[in-house]
């Protein structure tokens, strides 16, 4: 009995929320540099960084979905952990692995009631959020890119085969499979590659193509995907063509396809799930950021820049489309016209932004701090430094968070690889 009590009391230790950590500091400007965190949890075993997770993932408005990294087979896997925002507590770690080829990367996923979907590589795992075991995974006949999506008991991706293996060796051609949530089945072809492969002059460096990455809505109870797709040309040396369509998945026909970004050109890829946002559909590809009417493909707007979007991407919130760019800034345009409204120097590589309460949070990977920025008024209020000893230890992975309650500030989750650490949000 002596030491059952003993270990109730450490645990509400564990879980209280208090201060602790670095003293609040700010730099010249005003830019909060150093904070209290409210409690942190380690994810990392044998040594290992965590940060396996590169897009934020909340459940339930209260728990959040981290990385973490441990020793199996001989080599670094990526763990996942679920974390109670409000109190700290770890709800369950997930390391559910048979054989030394599998690992866990999350970028996109989805999510249906309690079942948490991840397909990467040539595996499909469904993982149940609220106990953290394994409810079903099966390795597929093909590999996979990392976009997942999903609607009803239906998740979709990007399934990748060889092309012709005897005269392209190393051209792959992609396209767009659905399975179901609810059962292992085989995953079903729902869109072809809907590009033809152009003649290049040498096989060996033109890459893949067809579908790269997909959205899904829905129109008049119809399933429809937004879907894009590139091949490579010798339009322009190592140059690519990307288009885009609107596929009716329910009826298997397409509203409109062929939609051409812009000319062809270097690094022309779309490399984010394009955003759906007031009856028009935006990509970021390559250098370019791009609106588009979403029912006719009609070209609204695009801008270029000196960097791709292919690492931090790009959200739309509170009016304002802020896309974080390689090339060491982050841009807030106007969704309507692409028209610019401020820029701000950011991190260059970044993970994924998370909004909350007109603030989008991220992890720099390129300078290693946490960031808060205004979305208004493109302002930095936070450029946290790590608080951890070591110097490989900084910020990285996603940042997620949970919204206050009662009038009080929500609580913002970011990792350091070593520790996942709340903050009270910045409002």
């Amino acid at each position: 009995m002596k030491y059952l009590s003993i270990a109730m009391l450490l645990l509400v230790c564990c879980c209280r929320r208090e201060n602790k950590g670095p003293q609040f500091k700010t730099d010249e400007a005003g830019t909060i540099v150093s904070l209290p965190y409210l409690w942190s949890v380690p994810i990392s075993y044998d040594n290992q960084l965590g940060a396996g997770v590169i897009s934020p993932i909340v459940y339930k408005d209260r728990y959040v979905l981290c990385p973490g990294a441990m020793l199996m087979f001989g080599s670094p896997r990526g763990v996942l952990h679920l974390v109670d925002a409000q109190t700290g507590e770890l709800k369950w770690r997930w390391n559910d692995y048979q054989d030394k080829s599998e690992n866990s990367f999350v970028k996109w996923s989805y999510i249906k009631d309690n079942l948490f979907v991840n397909s990467i590589g040539s595996k499909t795992w469904v993982i149940d959020l609220n106990t953290g075991k394994t409810v079903w995974k099966r390795k597929k006949g093909m590999s996979s890119a990392t976009p997942i999506a999903g609607i009803g008991d239906y998740y979709y991706y990007v399934g990748i085969t060889p092309y012709d293996p005897v005269n392209y060796p190393f051209q792959s051609e992609s396209k767009i499979y659905r399975g179901r949530v609810s059962i292992p089945e085989t995953e079903e072809l729902v869109v072809p590659a809907s590009i033809a492969m152009e003649k290049t002059d040498d096989p060996r460096i033109s890459g893949g193509f067809g579908a790269g990455t997909f959205q899904i809505f829905t129109l008049q109870q119809d399933t429809m995907l937004v879907v894009d797709y590139s091949t490579p040309t010798n339009v322009v040396k190592y140059g690519v063509r990307s288009k885009f369509g609107v596929f009716n998945v329910t009826k298997r026909i397409w509203l409109y396809k062929d939609i051409e970004f812009t000319a062809p050109e270097f690094g022309l890829i779309p490399d984010n799930m394009p955003i759906i946002y007031q009856d028009k559909v935006y990509h970021t590809i390559g250098h370019w950021i791009t609106c588009h009417e979403l029912l006719t493909g009609k070209e609204i707007w695009k801008q270029r820049f000196k960097g791709n979007f292919l690492f931090g991407g790009f959200v739309i919130e509170n009016g304002v489309l802020v896309a974080n760019c390689e090339d060491l800034f982050l841009y807030g345009l106007d969704p309507a016209t692409g028209t610019q409204k401020w820029k701000e120097p950011s991190s260059g590589t970044a993970y994924r932004m998370f909004y909350m309460n007109g603030v989008v949070y991220y992890s720099g990977g390129g300078d290693g701090h946490l960031h808060a920025v205004d979305v208004e008024t493109g302002k930095h209020i936070w450029r946290l430094n790590s608080p951890e000893q070591s110097s490989s230890a900084f910020f990285y992975a996603a940042v997620a968070g949970i919204p206050g309650t009662e009038g009080k500030k929500g609580t913002i989750l970011a990792h350091t690889g070593l520790r996942v650490l709340a903050y009270e949000a910045a409002r």
